[in-house]
């Protein structure tokens, strides 16, 4: 919106996708540039095909994998060249060069859960977790090295890899799955983040409160989290790790204004200011495509009015 672009035309150009971050960070100064589509970019670079609406996120069409025999030709993608891959790290470069020595560069993508599903189906990947685990660990396993390929490729470019998993969310998933299905295959990307030298981010979308300990397991330094009581997750693992959230994305950024988002963004602040491993102000999940910028300013406003001051009550 800060460009001026459709979000078809973002989403195919490296190079008119890292200015228009360039163009949002000149507008919002925010303290990371995320670059970031949609969390089906690893999986269509394996062959699951995307619909691409004019003016709206890239949503899954078909899957690479329909039937249990698709799933042993499935091979990693490479980073250089398969699906939009080289966009993503063409964007880094672009927004590297121009503001880089500003503001840290961020890429967004996602886990080898997130991405397995995406290359079955969400359905019919979490039955398998039942009914034939073997096929989704498979899956598991293509999923996990074109992730290790592309946090090389995003390190080797100079940006920061920030991988998300929303399907592994406690709204679709228990713990148990996750410590067998989602956590082994998180910790190793986590590795080669910690081997470069970052601090490494962990996104799960919606609840997470069962598995906050195991979300800290993987090694994750940073949690970043969406619908949860930042203070109950401050007693949790706040000794762990730096918590990260969790301004509504919808219901305040998008629908409020600008005095509830300031006073949501406050809120968080009084709740997690004291953490011990520490707490950066965010939005708990992707800022909505429509949130007015008025809305974007105030909760940045507010965290230079009170990220400072020791609230310990909401008054």
């Amino acid at each position: 919106r800060v460009a001026g672009l459709k979000v078809s035309q973002h989403n195919r150009s490296g190079q008119a996708m890292g200015k228009a971050h360039v163009a949002a960070f000149r507008k919002y100064g925010q303290d990371l540039i995320t670059i970031f589509s949609d969390t089906s970019v690893l999986a269509e670079a394996m062959g699951t095909t995307l619909y691409y609406p004019e003016d709206d996120a890239p949503r899954f069409d078909q899957p690479a994998v329909k039937s249990p025999e698709d799933a042993e030709k499935i091979a990693a993608a490479n980073p250089q060249t398969d699906g939009r891959l080289p966009v993503y790290l063409e964007a880094v470069q672009v927004a590297n060069a121009e503001v880089g020595e500003e503001v840290f560069v961020s890429c967004c993508y996602a886990m080898p859960f997130t991405t397995a599903a995406a290359l079955i189906g969400t359905e019919h990947f979490v039955k398998s977790l039942r009914k034939d685990p073997e096929l989704a660990h498979r899956l598991l396993r293509v999923s996990l090295d074109t992730a290790l390929r592309f946090t090389d490729a995003l390190l080797e470019v100079g940006g920061l890899p920030v991988p998300v998993d929303p399907v592994a969310s406690c709204s679709v998933i228990g713990p148990k799955q996750f410590e067998e299905f989602a956590a082994p295959y998180i910790a190793p990307i986590i590795e080669r983040i910690h081997q470069a030298g970052f601090p490494s981010v962990l996104h799960i979308c919606g609840l997470s409160n069962l598995i906050w300990n195991q979300m800290a397991d993987t090694g994750a330094k940073v949690l970043s989290l969406d619908k949860v009581d930042l203070e109950q997750v401050k007693r949790a693992v706040g000794e762990r790790v730096c918590l990260f959230g969790n301004v509504a994305p919808a219901e305040t950024l998008l629908y409020g204004t600008p005095q509830t988002v300031e006073e949501q963004t406050r809120e968080c602040i009084r709740k997690a200011y004291d953490n011990p491993g520490g707490f950066i102000v965010g939005s708990g999940c992707e800022v909505p495509l429509m949130t007015p910028p008025e809305n974007v300013f105030a909760m940045m406003d507010a965290v230079r009015k009170y990220g400072r001051m020791p609230l310990t009550s909401p008054s």
